[in-house]
């Protein structure tokens, strides 16, 4: 009888072959694909769609419909940036959406510290820190017009509002009251004398939806 050594190899010197997979088992690469067609075989018969990329927004990228679609009512998400400077208002500002029982909303973070602040309460969030201005109040300006822009880019409606602005109940009701309206802007402005343009440019909520004339 030949005597198996420590190297593997047979008396002689001859090395020791190489085991066959028993008849009627297939290797181990060609059962896993055996299995995934399987399976992508079973998935088509059940009519079940293939998982899609999530469409990103060209303006702010971090913002997805992946994102936007599951918090949407009635395709319409609140919204407002912030930064770190500005943190108790940002939390007021979710604690306060929480206790009005409003769910559809998604948070802006111009820094790394205000959306950790956020991810820390489970408030949904986006970033906004990879987009510069020459001072703050520009950058959270700019912000504001990206954002509502990016929506619109992903065809949702938005509710954006300063981050000091504080919901004292759900304001769908009102909103689903006029379904064909395109725009709702309030001005922070109403209870101070001010030329008509001035106040004008102090929007501190505005409602815009995608329109079907937008294509």
């Amino acid at each position: 009888m030949a005597e198996l050594h420590g190297d593997g190899a047979h008396a002689g010197g001859a090395p020791a072959p190489t085991p066959e997979p028993a008849r009627g088992v297939p290797a181990r690469g060609a059962a896993d694909a055996t299995a995934a067609q399987s399976a992508r075989t079973v998935g088509q018969a059940r009519g079940v769609a293939p998982a899609r990329a999530c469409v990103s927004s060209p303006t702010v990228p971090a913002l997805t419909d992946c994102l936007l679609r599951p918090l949407a009512r009635s395709n319409v998400v609140i919204n407002s940036v912030a930064d770190k400077k500005y943190s108790l208002y940002a939390i007021n500002y979710v604690l306060a959406l929480r206790a009005a029982n409003v769910s559809n909303f998604v948070m802006g973070a111009l820094d790394a510290e205000l959306l950790a602040t956020f991810r820390g309460m489970g408030a949904p969030s986006f970033s906004l820190a990879n987009i510069t201005a020459r001072s703050a109040w520009h950058a959270t300006n700019r912000h504001k017009i990206r954002v509502v822009l990016a929506f619109l880019e992903l065809r949702v409606g938005v509710l954006f509002t300063d981050i000091d602005v504080m919901f004292m109940q759900n304001p769908m009701p009102f909103l689903n009251k006029w379904p064909q309206a395109d725009q709702f802007v309030s001005s922070d402005m109403q209870y101070v004398r001010l030329p008509p343009s001035a106040a004008q440019r102090s929007a501190c909520l505005l409602y815009t939806s995608p329109s079907p004339r937008d294509g």
